[in-house]
């Protein structure tokens, strides 16, 4: 048994806690409830547990062994540094929306790298033009839960902070600055 604060909820409504930067998900419970739980099943990147009463926790049964906390996964590598280029390059706007909960982008061209990070840290990759029938440049990241993403354009130091309600879609435009007459070049 371990106890947690829960600090985030899942896309099911569970909560969301961690234990050595190991993800765990904690049916009925609140968003800074802190409480004992006990370790149900473990998998590769997540685990399940149910939450223990205050009386079960204090006064564990004398036979029983104590479950083995999960091994955390290993930490995830960090998105390469960015290039540096003097600021003011590039203009980004967000707009929100109604919708499922989507960071969509808009770029001038296709073929553009655009790194999301997570509210865990975790980056991923996706590329501009891989959805043309939103325009040239559309691409959409989608599946995402509540919480704050960190939008960078690979490559550069254009980034923006954006949070996801849950309820909503994110719209993220970016574009070379006009006032520095800033050209994007093929690679």
């Amino acid at each position: 048994m371990v106890s947690v604060k829960i600090e985030g909820m899942g896309s099911s409504g569970d909560g969301l806690a961690r234990v050595k930067g190991f993800v765990i998900f904690v049916p009925d419970t609140k968003v800074d409830e802190e409480v004992t739980v006990r370790i149900t099943k473990v998998s590769r990147k997540v685990g399940f547990a149910e939450k223990v009463d205050d009386g079960e926790a204090q006064e564990p049964e004398a036979d029983s062994e104590e479950e083995p906390e999960p091994e955390p996964e290993p930490e995830p590598e960090p998105p390469p540094e960015p290039k540096p280029q003097p600021p003011g390059h590039w203009e980004m706007a967000v707009a929100y929306r109604a919708g499922p909960r989507v960071i969509a982008g808009m770029f001038p061209r296709s073929g553009i790298d655009l790194i999301v990070t997570d509210p865990w840290g975790n980056a991923s990759t996706v590329t501009s033009g891989t959805k043309p029938e939103h325009g040239t440049g559309a691409c959409d990241f989608g599946g995402l839960n509540a919480g704050t993403y960190t939008v960078n354009l690979d490559g550069t130091q254009a980034a923006v902070e954006l949070y996801l309600d849950g309820v909503g879609t994110a719209f993220v435009e970016f574009r070379p600055a006009a006032r520095h007459g800033y050209v994007m070049r093929d690679p």
